[in-house]
């Protein structure tokens, strides 16, 4: 954690809990003092608790519980599923797609498993607008993809589509091999089960194998 984001919930505790506190102790109400982390830069209840409330939010519902990817993709699924992938190890967080799929492998995922929240079963999980800075130019561009999943009555095609914007400049080279490398998960996982993987209409593998120019 930086020294400013450590400083910030610091400040945003003290607001919180100032001075002395009622509590539990050994099944008996007593009250407590609560330790100052720092004596200036107070701030006001009201902007503590979204401070705390932002990084909860961060740390249990921005990044992969397993791999720690941030801003994974965001989906829904059957709580039996859900269950079989924690297998009692998580009770509170998300699994990003690639995480979700390690963890019920050999099972393959299906279209029908998943639903972006909104438009019910069978409807794109979606990435946030995954964002990426030129080192050199200061420049942000920005790309968002959505991977569909093969039907089980369908083709065993798995189709993922990615979006570029940026404020203007042509995207460069690393920033298009930094977007590759956000999805090259998907090659192996239709190695394992021998699936087509079209990217952006482009017809990448086929039953998991490379397709010859």
């Amino acid at each position: 954690m930086a020294d400013a984001e450590y400083d910030r919930l610091h400040d945003a505790f003290d607001a919180l809990f100032p001075g002395k506190v009622r509590g539990c102790r050994n099944g008996k109400r007593e009250t407590m003092q609560v330790p100052a982390f720092r004596k200036e830069g107070r701030i006001a209840r009201k902007d503590a608790m979204k401070i705390l409330r932002d990084h909860l939010q961060d740390r249990l519902h921005g990044i992969c519980r397993d791999c720690e990817t941030g801003d994974p993709e965001f989906y829904m699924t059957s709580r039996e599923l859900w269950r079989r992938a924690l297998a009692g190890t998580y009770r509170t967080g998300v699994l990003c797609l690639r995480c979700l799929a390690r963890r019920l492998a050999p099972r393959q995922l299906f279209a029908e498993d998943l639903s972006d929240g909104t438009s019910g079963v069978g409807s794109l999980p979606s990435s946030n607008d995954w964002e990426w800075t030129d080192p050199t130019t200061g420049t942000t561009f920005q790309m968002r993809y959505r991977i569909r999943f093969p039907s089980r009555e369908g083709p065993p095609q798995l189709r993922c589509t990615m979006d570029f914007s940026s404020d203007g400049d042509e995207p460069p080279e690393a920033f298009l091999d930094a977007c590759d490398d956000r999805v090259a998960w998907l090659s192996d996982y239709c190695r394992e089960h021998e699936l087509d993987l079209v990217i952006n209409d482009e017809t990448v593998l086929r039953r998991g194998r490379e397709v010859e120019a």
